[in-house]
């Protein structure tokens, strides 16, 4: 639902996040202006400004912090728009206190040319979600024939990223590292060995062997990890892995950086909440790239998020259509919502008594991944804003989901705590109910 209504928004009696700021941690009363615009901020103990007919968001033990910043998200324009478009995709980051977006480069066809990186920016020029637009690495998906560098970053590209694909082999990596790092732009990289990976079905494992399917093993990740941390080392290069999801890549990760290296990680809220066992029935919902690893894989990978500063979370987002998941296991395609869920699920994990690590991780940590400047909550900027609560027990189901796809598995799942509204480019999202301040 929208509307051009020009008002004024006043958030009563909220607690502040914002690690810097002088209010940081405290009551406060936060003033938005008909155009979006923070115009005060106090202490929720002073008067609150009368306007005529303003909205009020209180809640209590509510919480208000930066915008959330999710680093890679899939999209269905252009090619597969009924699976997704940039309006639904933005409706369910808002809904989900997701502000800041990275749009994968993984579309039909993939992002490779300045025309497409200019498209996809003007996708989202009507909606309430910033988009950061990964170009291809390749011209073409897989290939060994890079894409025009130069052009894609000056069109604005955020950075280059191998998708789900991985690179063709070490020598083309070298050309990719070397050629990138001349424009200043992230690489993202997905470790895996492609003759090793065989179809990603599964991870290799007592799941795999129950099941009788031909595992794909932890050393299609390490092995390339491992690799491409010499590439890096001998170059003197950054790079960034995309979708971490063995423990031990993380302790070679960890050991380069120790060396001076410098390079950063990602891991997908989906190998921080399941396991392989929860594909013993099947469900075609759990089939992500990676495959899903171990208990002691997610339990690391849970740990190192916390731990290190270099290391991310995304929620790989991947719209898909009904018809792409009915499928048996083998012939199902990878990928899973969770845009509108990343919040609620890393609270889920780690529990409200890591909620300022959390918030950091959304909105400082993630933030770096995708060259965001410096954002603030304070009088004269754009509201850039997520409002939500701790303690209300809430279930995600078909009806709250505002993604156009719905392969997920977690309708009916009950969480606690939820996103209750967003502010951002004059856009306020609040519950079921969008409005425009443009």
């Amino acid at each position: 639902m929208e509307s051009k209504t020009k008002h004024h928004l006043i958030i009563t009696n909220t607690t502040l996040l914002c690690q810097g700021h002088a209010l940081h941690n405290s009551l406060v009363n936060i003033y938005v202006d008909a155009e979006g615009v923070i115009y005060n901020i106090v202490p929720a103990q002073s008067d609150v400004i009368e306007h005529s007919d303003p909205e009020i968001w209180s809640y209590l033990d509510s919480y208000v912090s930066l915008g959330f910043v999710d680093a890679y998200v899939n999209i269905g324009e252009p090619g597969n728009e009924e699976n997704e478009t940039a309006f639904s995709l933005s409706q369910a980051a808002l809904a989900g206190g997701v502000t800041h977006i990275g749009v994968s480069a993984d579309n039909d066809p993939i992002t490779s040319t300045s025309a497409d990186v200019k498209y996809i920016q003007q996708l989202f020029a009507q909606t309430g979600v910033s988009p950061h637009v990964w170009a291809s690495i390749s011209r073409t998906k897989g290939s060994d024939a890079l894409s025009d560098i130069l052009e894609l970053s000056q069109a604005g590209a955020v950075g280059f990223h191998t998708g789900n694909t991985p690179m063709c082999d070490h020598s083309f990596a070298l050309k990719a590292i070397e050629y990138v790092n001349q424009v200043y732009k992230p690489l993202a990289i997905l470790a895996r060995n492609k003759q090793l990976a065989g179809k990603n079905l599964i991870r290799e494992g007592s799941t795999s062997l129950n099941l009788g399917m031909r595992g794909s093993p932890e050393e299609a990740e390490i092995i390339e990890v491992n690799s491409l941390c010499q590439l890096a080392k001998m170059l003197n290069m950054p790079i960034h892995f995309t979708k971490v999801s063995c423990a031990e890549s993380l302790d070679i990760i960890s050991k380069y950086i120790k060396l001076g290296c410098s390079i950063t990680a990602d891991v997908s809220i989906h190998h921080l909440c399941y396991t392989d066992e929860y594909i013993q029935d099947y469900d075609t919902n759990y089939k992500v790239i990676p495959p899903l690893g171990s208990d002691n894989d997610r339990e690391e990978l849970r740990k190192a998020l916390l731990k290190y500063n270099w290391l991310r979370v995304i929620s790989d987002h991947k719209p898909l259509g009904f018809d792409d998941k009915i499928l048996e296991y083998e012939y199902a395609k990878h990928g899973a919502i969770g845009v509108q869920t990343l919040f609620n699920q890393l609270l889920s994990i780690y529990g409200v008594k890591h909620l300022p690590e959390i918030i950091e991780l959304l909105t400082v940590r993630n933030a770096k991944a995708l060259r965001i400047p410096n954002r603030n909550i304070e009088v004269g900027a754009n509201a850039d804003l997520v409002w939500f609560n701790t303690n209300e027990n809430y279930a995600f189901d078909a009806n709250r989901n505002r993604s156009k796809s719905r392969n997920t598995p977690i309708f009916g799942h009950s969480f606690t705590g939820r996103v209750l509204g967003t502010i951002s480019r004059g856009i306020v999202a609040s519950q079921n109910l969008i409005q425009s301040y443009k």
